[in-house]
């Protein structure tokens, strides 16, 4: 290498190392805020699914609470067809009725 050369790298090489050095804590702060970003993600992640699983309970004990519901509604239906069964067999046979 000529004493040039030599000079001109012996000047630059400790300036873009001095470069560098500067910009890593400035990386260093991103790389820090991208994994506290990343850790909220997870956390994010974490707290959707739960919430999810939670969502297909609360789904899954509506819809057996529908069907119950349904069966009660069928009950009463059978229940005030007794009844109109009921005040009919009264009336036929001419007894009074009191509700």
């Amino acid at each position: 290498m000529d004493p040039v050369t030599a000079g001109i790298l012996g000047a630059c090489i400790p300036a873009l190392i001095a470069g560098c050095m500067s910009l890593l804590p400035k990386r260093k702060d991103k790389i820090d805020a991208a994994t506290a970003s990343m850790g909220l993600s997870t956390t994010a992640m974490t707290v959707a699914q739960s919430a999810t699983e939670q969502l297909a309970q609360v789904q899954e004990q509506l819809q057996a609470a529908n069907e119950q519901i349904k069966r009660l509604r069928c009950e009463l239906e059978e229940l005030q067809a007794l009844v109109e069964t009921y005040k009919g067999l009264l009336v036929k046979h001419d007894i009074a009725l009191t509700e």
